[in-house]
């Protein structure tokens, strides 16, 4: 099986407005941050951005682990 890979995508945007937001996130982002932006949200936010990969990453070994375990 090939191995899929993963990206994440955060979008900041210069309006509020829900409409652009649903259309970035329908677009392919993770996740949104409206300007002006808290530089602590900012921070919380890319750290859960990196944990998410960490887990994904993870999982993706174990993942071909158990299939070279099938072969």
């Amino acid at each position: 099986m090939a191995s899929k890979r993963w990206s994440s995508a955060s979008t900041a945007a210069s309006t509020t407005l829900s409409r652009d937001r649903i259309q970035g996130l329908t677009l392919g982002a993770d996740d949104y941050l409206t300007k002006p932006f808290q530089q602590a949200e900012l921070l919380v936010k890319v750290k859960a951005s990196l944990r998410v990969k960490r887990l994904r990453d993870a999982l993706a070994e174990r993942n071909l682990r158990l299939e070279a375990l099938d072969r």
